[in-house]
């Protein structure tokens, strides 16, 4: 029986600049229109909330990746998205 715990996600508290939590120097990374999905062993693509993804394409797309995590019992934890593609149009891909 494989155990699915729900992601952990950041608070929503609004930290102000001058928090002595944050240390200086700071870096950031550009945010990706995309989403994000888990590939379980058995084929299986589910959301960070657990639930299966509603796209019953994404197997196909993805096959090389998913032929590898069964044949190596590897998770991936990916984000998808396409700098071509909106995002309205790659969930339905």
């Amino acid at each position: 029986m494989t155990l699915i715990r729900e992601c952990q996600k950041a608070p929503n508290e609004i930290i102000p600049f001058d928090d002595p939590r944050i240390l200086y120097p700071q870096f950031e990374s550009q945010k990706y229109d995309g989403f994000r999905n888990v590939l379980l062993p058995n084929k299986t693509f589910i959301t960070p909330s657990g639930l299966q993804c509603a796209n019953k394409n994404i197997v196909s797309y993805f096959q090389e990746i998913v032929d590898y995590s069964c044949d190596t019992q590897t998770v991936f934890d990916a984000e998808i998205w396409s700098p071509e593609i909106p995002f309205s149009e790659l969930q339905s891909v």
